[in-house]
C-alpha cells in the first residue's frame, strides 16, 4: 500500500496546535483537535482607503501598494490620485478634464488616453510621476477602449468611437502603428492585463455585453475562454498577465456585479465577492494581490470605496465531503 511519505518524501507532522507561519499546500495532524488540516491558498476581500472624492468612469493602473487613479465622472475631472496600499493623496492633474479612458503603465509612467469630453478624443498623455505630458495622439478617437503594457510599449485595443470597434494600436515610447483588429468589436473593455505582446482583454459591450476573451501575442487576437457570464465595465488587475488575471465587478446592464474571478490563461474560475456591486471604475494590482477604486454601484452613484483583493495561505480541515 502506498503511503504519504512513499509519494511525498515526509511524514505527515503531528502538532499541538496550528502553526502560526502557513506555507501553501502544508498538511500536518492536530492532535488537540484530532483534525487533519491543509494550507492551501484562499483569497478575499478587504476594505481600502477611500479615494479622496466619488467617482465614475475612472481608469487607473499600477500594484495594489503603488496605484494611480485617472480622472473620472460626476462631473468629468482632471483629478489624479496615488495609493499607498494604505491611502490615497492628489497629485498633479491631468491636462483636461476626461472620464472612460484607458490607462497603462505604473504609478510614476503612466500613459493615458482616450476618453469622452464630452465627446470621443484621440489624446495621449503621459505621466512621469511628477508632471503630464501632451505625447503623440492615438490613431483613432474613443472611449471605453483597453489598455495595457508600458509607457515603452503599450497596447490600445477596441473601444467606442462611437460605436464598438475591433481597432488595435501599438504604441513604441513615442509614436503608434497599427495593431491586430480584436475578434469582436466592443467599448467598456475595461477588463485588461498583460503586456503588448502577451496581451488579454475581456467581457465589453459588443452589443450585447459580452463573455469573451481575447489574447494577444503581438500580431493577432486569439480566442481565450470564457467569462463566468457577460459583463461590461469590469474591473481587472492592470499588473496582472495573460496567464494570471483578476476580473472583479462588472456589469450586465444591467445590474452592477460584486463577483470576482481569476484567469489561469485557459479558463476563468469563480473567486470571492465584492463587499458592493459595481462597473467602470480603476483597477490594479496583480492577480493575487488586486484593486479596485471608485466606480458606479447598484442602483446607480458613484462610489468612493477601495477594496483589496488578497491571496494567503489559511487553515483549512480535511473532511470526507
Amino acid at each position: 500500500m502506498a503511503t504519504y511519505k512513499g509519494i511525498s518524501g515526509f511524514n505527515i507532522k503531528s502538532l499541538s496546535s496550528d502553526p502560526s507561519n502557513l506555507v501553501e499546500g502544508e498538511i500536518w495532524y492536530n492532535s488537540t483537535s484530532g483534525t487533519l488540516k491543509v494550507a492551501p491558498f484562499v483569497g478575499s476581500w478587504a476594505s481600502g482607503g477611500n479615494l479622496p472624492g466619488a467617482r465614475y468612469g475612472n481608469t487607473g493602473c499600477g500594484t495594489q501598494t503603488a496605484a494611480i487613479c485617472v480622472a473620472g465622472g460626476d462631473p468629468d475631472m482632471t483629478t489624479v490620485d496615488k495609493y499607498d496600499g494604505t491611502s490615497w493623496s492628489n497629485t498633479t492633474g491631468i491636462p483636461a478634464a476626461r472620464r472612460s479612458m484607458f490607462c497603462l503603465g505604473t504609478q510614476t509612467a503612466t500613459g493615458a488616453g482616450q476618453g469622452l469630453s464630452p465627446s470621443t478624443t484621440d489624446t495621449y498623455f503621459e505621466f512621469n510621476g511628477t508632471s503630464w505630458s501632451d505625447e503623440e495622439a492615438c490613431p483613432y478617437s474613443a472611449f471605453g477602449s483597453a489598455g495595457m503594457g508600458t509607457t515603452a510599449a503599450g497596447l490600445v485595443a477596441g473601444g467606442s468611437s462611437p460605436g464598438a470597434v475591433t481597432t488595435c494600436a501599438e504604441y513604441g515610447g513615442e509614436s503608434w502603428t497599427a495593431g491586430g483588429a480584436i475578434g469582436t468589436a466592443r467599448w467598456y473593455i475595461t477588463g485588461n492585463s498583460g503586456t503588448q505582446t502577451a496581451g488579454l482583454i475581456f467581457g465589453g459591450d459588443a452589443p450585447p455585453v459580452s463573455d469573451s476573451t481575447e489574447e494577444y501575442n503581438g500580431s493577432s487576437w486569439a480566442a481565450g475562454g470564457s467569462l463566468l457570464s457577460s459583463l461590461r465595465g469590469v474591473f481587472a488587475s492592470t499588473s496582472g498577465t495573460q496567464t494570471a488575471t483578476l476580473s472583479a465587478g462588472g456589469s450586465a446592464d444591467p445590474p452592477q456585479s460584486n463577483q470576482s474571478s481569476t484567469y489561469d490563461g485557459s479558463s476563468w474560475s469563480t473567486g470571492p465577492t465584492l463587499a458592493a456591486a459595481r462597473e467602470i471604475g480603476a483597477g490594479g494590482g496583480t492577480a493575487t494581490a488586486g484593486l479596485v477604486a471608485g466606480g458606479l454601484t447598484a442602483p446607480g452613484p458613484a462610489s468612493d470605496a477601495t477594496e483589496e483583493f488578497t491571496v494567503a495561505a489559511a487553515v483549512k480541515t480535511v473532511t470526507t465531503s
